[in-house]
């Protein structure tokens, strides 16, 4: 079974080879890279970065064409997640918190996605929206921030261009360096970053990888009903069938 990852930024490759030890990790995903998938004949895609300011996106086109060749295609954190939102009703699966917020917003901007980056191996020049967005949620639920200060940061980091987004940069805004209740909610939100696209990519992986689990175990157990209709045996239902234990190497297999 071939399967390709696409991330770079949100996942290092150690971190997807845990999960998907025969997985091809690759740099965030652009316009074309799913056309040679389809000739590769790939079998599962994970979508999770991918560039649309350096390079062309990936279009949904593109993906309906993968979904039709049988395909399966999952997406999540940052334009996995978009499109899969946009295409979920296709056939392409989405993981994880953001893909079901872009979901469910008729009116998401897809900049709040948006990171610059030197190289997908290179550390983030600035935080993604949805990011900073998290944290603020997840700190006002925990009691650590207060309504008002957690509103405010989040009308002023959005005002900034998506390139221009980092807490270095928020921090010398004006709005800011004039408001010690703000200057304070900064601390207690730099110290309490949420990445929430690695963690919509982890979620992405383990979905991927128990997804195979089960089809794999459905073959096993269809293949065991056969045999047993071979010799004569007869079940009522699939439930009936000896249970076998499945090889790890399930994973590998097609």
């Amino acid at each position: 079974m071939k399967i390709k990852i696409y991330s770079g930024l949100s996942l290092t490759p150690a971190k997807i080879h845990s999960v998907l030890p025969d997985a091809v990790c690759l740099p965030p995903i652009r316009r074309g890279d799913l056309s040679r998938d389809i000739e590769e004949g790939v079998n599962v895609v994970g979508i999770i970065d991918g560039e649309f300011f350096q390079s062309m996106a990936v279009t949904p086109s593109e993906v309906l064409d993968a979904l039709r060749t049988g395909m399966a295609v999952y997406g999540a954190g940052s334009i996995g997640a978009l499109r899969a939102a946009e295409l979920h009703e296709f056939g392409m699966v989405g993981c994880g918190r953001i893909f079901e917020h872009i979901r469910d917003t008729p009116y998401f901007l897809d900049d709040y996605l948006g990171v610059t980056f030197e190289d997908a191996t290179s550390p983030h020049v600035s935080l993604p929206m949805i990011d900073f967005s998290a944290t603020l949620e997840a700190l006002t639920k925990a009691g650590s921030l207060d309504e008002v200060s957690a509103e405010q940061l989040y009308i002023q980091y959005a005002s900034l261009h998506f390139s221009e987004r980092s807490l270095a940069r928020l921090g010398k805004l004006p709005a800011i360096m004039n408001a010690p209740h703000l200057i304070h909610a900064m601390d207690i939100v730099t110290s309490n970053i949420i990445n929430q696209k690695a963690c919509d990519g982890w979620g992405l992986l383990h979905r991927i990888h128990d997804d195979i689990l089960q089809v794999a175990h459905l073959n096993s157990t269809l293949q065991l009903h056969k045999q047993g209709l071979r010799h004569g045996h007869s079940y009522s239902s699939t439930s009936d069938v000896p249970t076998c234990k499945l090889r790890t190497e399930a994973l590998a297999g097609g």
